[in-house]
């Protein structure tokens, strides 16, 4: 079974390093699932510290100490690295990098100034760690209250704020941030007092009175949409008879003057124009300008709603109501709902696509109310917003089977795309309008990524793919950042690699199988074999990973054929080795930079990279002296038992790459007055130079790139390369008309008894890199093979 292949691979590297129990357990302290997110911890931890507090607790001699366990746990679990490290090692596995601190509040603190906004629905909790994902890579608006409990103008604010929130809870989204808790953060974003009242995505500070009116009129102005102001009957008449303003629905908004009571107030105009844009033009008619007589048209303070096709407002519904959430629900109660599905149609729409047939689909899955909220009525802008996709709704209630056992659905709304070869993803995260528009459009790109369950996981395994799976948990921030990444992977390397996603918090009992313990996990399951991802959760370096497993550039090295390989090399081979445990810390991070080195020098046919995991192969590592990990060894040219052993501080690939270089015999020529004329302007053989001052930073830089093109292209007949240090010898670069370090020309070879022109062929190319400058040269040399036509030839060679 797969399963406990994996074991034997990947378990082992668990086992080895956890060899103590965790002394405390702190969700069991805490009180708390193991999924818990932020907010159920820190409300967790505010209850437990009201009734555990030394203050509360005088004739305890063991309640500091309780208090102060519970307050590490609290700490460890609310910050997701460190909670990472624990949920993989315990207890052990933050001792080092983690200190708790002794002190702490008084009861009054934790009873009055914790946590102050947890128990508010319309508001919510930002931390430093969902707080890039949720704001800063977000479009949507969001206004922030930056505070710190100890500051008495941010509670006596709280009420204005909580009331705010109220008003303005289905057009922006309303957050707090304690900056006692998350100093850095608002360190970051320039918080210098308190409160501070930000609004995103441009950051606008507000300044002004912390009223709950004030602030929504702040919010308000800054927001993109307005309404359309006619102001003229005859702007009025020119909407009506514009086909394509008529082609949408129209809400228009009568007022007979700016002091109409009897009309929706600008606040409440601008709501709506901002909560339909793209879906309804919101007009307002002035009522009380010279050039428009309401009268005339038939309305005044009146609010009619006209859908597309109407062309009179006589055929338009009236809406009675001055608030814009009643108004706005009304609206979307005349919009058509999204198509009704049953198992048997989804089976027929699923069997389509696995065809390849027919238009994706978003699905909805909801339970059927008599009543439906604004949030549900809202999902009816769907089809306008995304006309290519075809939005369908399941109703749980009657169609329990395919809801609660073959997708595992647990809450409501949940929305998940039917893509083109038969993937189905399930969204994670947000479920507001623009949050779920936003997956749909970015899911149909990614056709290979799928969501797993107990149904299709591990049999997937199975089906002749290669399987990426990221096991992760929704409360988990790092979590939902990898998600769009992971998206984006699945679309780099396509073919017939497959990407899923299993959600550990829903199917625990699934994961726990497989050992999974810290969220994301990402694993590659090439085939029978699965390999852990130990990198940064980007999707360049996910598909590079994924790229390096099916195609290794790095060579497993094993008890086996250590000797034949490394020990009897050829004299002209080299072989660069990582010694490794695949417990170590340092050796994961070092994994990816290892990969990366071994692409660089790829192209190098006699410079082997490879990697001894001195957890399985440990008498191999024993016989060899390894002692700490990563070992990083060096077995030059000459099949000799010299070993060179890297003791720099930087484990990068750059910084590895330019340690290989300057330890290998060199493939460039000095050259200077003596002999630079003689050598290269005389010759018959194609020469390349580098010219060079020696306190040039860049020169330092480019000297390893140019050393990389001499090893790849230097035969020792078609083409030599040299260097000039044009510190120790001016007259040379002085006589080439060299004005700037590095600088590199092609000399092609005399064709006569005259010497070769010392300016050369200049490389232009502003990109310093190997692979730019062997392209450049490959192209020179083919300009000049004999199969070149005679005459395209003969005059490159004179241009030469």
């Amino acid at each position: 079974m797969i399963a406990g292949r994996f074991f034997l691979a990947f378990a082992l590297t668990v086992a080895t390093v956890k060899q103590v129990t965790a002394e405390k357990d702190f969700y069991e302290l805490l009180g708390v699932e193991q999924t818990a997110d932020s907010r159920e911890i820190r409300k967790a931890f505010k209850k437990l510290a009201i009734t555990t507090h030394p203050d509360k607790n005088p004739d305890d001699p063991l309640a500091q100490q309780k208090f102060l366990d519970l307050k590490q746990a609290y700490e460890v679990l609310k910050d997701q690295e460190t909670r990472k490290q624990y949920d993989l090692h315990g207890e052990n596995g933050i001792k080092d990098g983690f200190k708790s601190s002794k002190e702490y509040q008084n009861w009054n603190f934790y009873k009055n100034h914790f946590g102050i906004y947890d128990d508010d629905p319309e508001i919510i909790t930002l931390s430093a760690s969902d707080f890039e994902q949720n704001v800063k890579n977000s479009m949507e608006y969001w206004f922030i209250k930056f505070y710190s409990p100890m500051c008495s103008h941010c509670h006596v604010m709280s009420p204005n704020w909580r009331q705010l929130a109220l008003e303005l809870s289905a057009v922006i989204k309303i957050a707090a941030v304690n900056c006692e808790e998350d100093w850095v953060l608002c360190r970051k974003e320039g918080i210098s007092s308190y409160p501070s009242l930000v609004l995103y995505p441009n950051k606008d500070k507000y300044y002004g009175e912390r009223t709950p009116e004030d602030m929504q009129n702040f919010v308000l102005h800054k927001l993109p949409t307005q309404p359309n102001e006619i102001s003229s009957y005859k702007i009025f008449k020119s909407n009506m008879e514009d086909e394509t303003i008529r082609s949408s629905p129209l809400l228009f908004i009568f007022c007979k003057d700016s002091t109409d009571t009897n009309c929706p107030s600008w606040q409440s105009r601008s709501k709506l124009s901002y909560i339909f844009d793209g879906l309804v033009e919101v007009a307002y008619v002035d009522c009380s300008s010279k050039d428009i007589s309401c009268s005339k048209i038939g309305f005044q303070s009146a609010t009619i709603y006209l859908p597309s096709g109407n062309d009179t407002l006589q055929n338009g519904i009236e809406i009675h109501s001055l608030n814009y959430l009643e108004i706005a629900t009304q609206i979307l109660r005349q919009l058509p709902e999204a198509e009704l599905v049953d198992e048997k149609s989804l089976e027929n729409i699923h069997g389509k696509l696995v065809e390849d047939l027919g238009q994706d689909w978003l699905v909805y899955f909801t339970e059927n109310q008599e009543y439906q909220s604004f949030v549900d009525l809202q999902y009816r802008r769907l089809p306008a917003l995304l006309p290519h996709i075809k939005l369908g709704r399941i109703n749980c209630n009657k169609s329990a089977e395919i809801c609660k056992n073959k997708y595992f659905i647990n809450k409501y709304p949940t929305f998940a795309t039917f893509k083109r070869g038969g993937a189905v993803e399930m969204h994670v995260g947000g479920v507001s309008v623009s949050e779920v528009v936003n997956f749909a459009r970015n899911s149909i790109w990614a056709p290979n990524l799928e969501t797993l369950n107990p149904n299709t996981f591990p049999d997937c395994l199975n089906d002749g793919h290669p399987w990426v799976v990221d096991f992760y948990a929704p409360w988990c921030p790092p979590c939902m950042r990898l998600i769009p990444e992971f998206r984006r992977a699945s679309s780099m390397v396509g073919g017939i690699v497959k990407f899923g996603s299993l959600d550990c918090a829903t199917h625990r009992d699934l994961c726990a199988t497989y050992d999974i313990r810290s969220y994301p996990t990402v694993i590659f399951y090439n085939y029978s074999t699965p390999h852990a991802y130990t990198g940064q959760f980007v999707s360049r370096d996910i598909a590079t990973f994924v790229e390096d497993v099916l195609r290794p550039p790095v060579i497993d090295l094993t008890i086996d054929n250590f000797e034949s390989l490394v020990l009897n090399r050829g004299k002209n081979e080299v072989w660069l080795v990582d010694f490794f445990a695949s417990w170590c810390g340092p050796c994961i991070q070092l994994a990816p930079q290892w990969r990366s080195l071994a692409r660089m020098v790829g192209h190098l046919n006699n410079i082997n990279i490879g990697s001894v995991d001195c957890v399985t192969q440990e008498l191999l590592c024993t016989q060899h002296g390894v002692r700490s990990y990563p070992t990083i060894r060096l077995y030059p040219i000459g099949g000799t038992g010299d070993i060179i052993t890297y003791n720099g501080f930087q484990r990068d690939a750059y910084a590895l790459r330019s340690w290989l270089v300057s330890s290998l015999p060199s493939s460039v020529y000095a050259l200077g007055d003596y002999n630079f004329a003689d050598v290269v302007l005389r010759s018959n053989t194609p020469w390349v130079v580098d010219y060079y001052a020696p306190w040039c930073g860049p020169c330092q830089v480019f000297a390893v790139e140019f050393e990389l093109a001499a090893k790849q292209l230097d035969d020792g007949r078609r083409l030599k390369f040299a260097k000039v240090n044009c510190e120790s010898f001016p007259h040379v670069c002085r006589n080439a008309g060299i004005q700037s370090y590095p600088t590199v020309r092609y000399y092609p070879g005399k064709t006569g008894w005259s010497p070769q022109n010392p300016f050369g062929v200049p490389f232009v190319n502003d990109r310093r890199k190997v692979e730019d400058v062997v392209e450049w040269l490959e192209e020179l040399l083919v300009s000049q093979s004999p199969s070149a036509s005679g005459n395209n030839a003969a005059s490159i060679r004179d241009e030469l």
